[in-house]
Order: C-alpha cells, then sequence, then structure tokens
C-alpha cells in the first residue's frame, strides 16, 4: 500500500471519464495524498472502476467538488 501517489483529477479536466479500471496500491504515506483517486474539480465520472488497496482511501472529492460514481467498487 502507498507504493504510489494515485490518480488526480483537477479543474482542466472537465468532462473526463474514468471507465473499466482497477487502481490499487496508492496513496501517499506522508499524508499528501492519501486518496487513490483524488478530485479537485472537473467532475468526473467514474464508472466500472475498482479502487482497492489504498493507503487511507478510494476516492476522496475535495470541498466544492463533485465525481459521479457508477457501477463501481471502492473498498
Amino acid at each position: 500500500r502507498g507504493s504510489w501517489g494515485g490518480v488526480f483529477i483537477g479543474v482542466h479536466d472537465r468532462g473526463s471519464v474514468l471507465r473499466g479500471a482497477t487502481i490499487e496500491n496508492g496513496g501517499a504515506p506522508n499524508g499528501d495524498h492519501v486518496a487513490l483517486v483524488e478530485v479537485k474539480g472537473g467532475a468526473p465520472t467514474l464508472r466500472e472502476v475498482t479502487l482497492r488497496e489504498g493507503i487511507y482511501a478510494g476516492l476522496r472529492v475535495f470541498s466544492g467538488a463533485t465525481a459521479i460514481v457508477e457501477d463501481s467498487t471502492i473498498t
């Protein structure tokens, strides 16, 4: 766990779709990036995604950001 930082979605990623992916073993142990996927803007859709074995969290959505999660598994 925590062997890489994770996926970051920002304000310039508007309309992004992450589909059919398995994301695992991410999140930085120093606390800077604690989730496998961090949404800071852009309102992405995560569809048919598996998020697992993150150091702290599978998905983190920051204040003011939104994310649509469909048919996905977060453990």
